[in-house]
């Protein structure tokens, strides 16, 4: 589907183009069946020099947007509030839902339609991480990863679109890293780092949430909400994870039996290890132990 914004420039008497500058410039692609089943694919990106005119009101459709800010400033609306952009902010919009952008004077920035079939986790776990809104200065997002994408050609190939679609996990991935000031001022990253420390050295141990948070001199729902912001677990998640990462390696290097390990492990029953194990790996822990690496 085209950008609303795309159909509005074409548009007279009042055409988007009149609220543009001339250096402005846009592209689409089309992503193949297979990018668009297997991918992370762009949909249209440019680079936009705007007049103060410049005002986008959109209808909802199934995309994501990534503006990032270049120099001067605007403001963008959703259904979660009222944000400015300012240089070096990058903001994250999800066009399911219905949004608005404009510039406040000058707005000069980078932006990025993309999709796929991770897209809309990968979206809601950054957006519920860091908001609508975020600084993104002296990050390699903001020197390497977004302008490889928006400032170069790229071929119709399957190889290019593996490469785009590499970049823009990087980028995701970037956007998910504890840099940015609103997520580590907000969510106490000294104490989570604890709380995983805790639970690696005693994951053998019947750990209970309420042990957890005690641990941090936490109240269980802030424990909760903090730990899933900052690691994208859940405490009880995170815990079973590295339950199962102890035994995969125990199931390497010793001898040991299946119920053994379990226990050693922090499971109550070597039935509940294997089922969980099975569940998290998709095969039981005697398949996985005579496996080659």
């Amino acid at each position: 589907m085209i950008p609303e914004e795309i159909l509005k420039m074409q548009g007279s008497p009042r055409s988007k183009s009149q609220t543009l500058r001339e250096r402005s410039s846009i592209y689409f692609r089309t992503p193949s069946d297979w990018a668009r089943n297997n991918l992370l694919y762009m949909e249209s990106y440019g680079h936009f020099f705007c007049l103060n005119q410049y005002r986008i009101d959109r209808d909802p459709f199934d995309s994501y947007l990534l503006i990032l800010t270049l120099d001067g400033s605007g403001t963008v609306l959703t259904d979660s509030g009222k944000y400015t952009c300012l240089r070096h902010d990058i903001a994250l919009i999800d066009c399911n839902h219905r949004h608005t952008y404009y510039a406040n004077e000058s707005w000069e920035f980078l932006w990025l339609h993309f999709n796929g079939n991770p897209a809309k986790e990968l979206f809601s776990l950054i957006s519920d991480r860091l908001g609508t809104v975020a600084r993104v200065e002296g990050t390699q997002l903001y020197t390497h990863y977004f302008p490889f994408l928006t400032e170069r050609s790229f071929g119709s190939t399957i190889a290019d679109e593996v490469t785009i679609s590499s970049y823009i996990h990087r980028l995701l991935a970037d956007l998910l890293s504890s840099e940015y000031p609103k997520a580590k001022k907000a969510q106490q990253p000294h104490m989570i780092h604890a709380a995983i420390e805790y639970i690696e050295h005693n994951c053998s141990q019947p750990i209970t949430l309420d042990c957890m948070a005690a641990h941090l001199k936490m109240s269980k729902s802030a424990f909760c909400h903090a730990f899933k912001e900052n690691t994208g677990y859940s405490p009880y998640d995170f815990l079973i994870t590295t339950r199962i990462n102890k035994a995969k390696y125990l199931l390497k290097t010793t001898s040991k039996s299946v119920n053994e390990i379990s226990w050693e492990v922090g499971f109550n029953s070597s039935a509940n290890f294997i089922k969980t194990f099975r569940q998290k790996t998709g095969i039981t822990p005697c398949l996985f132990r005579k496996l080659d690496f």
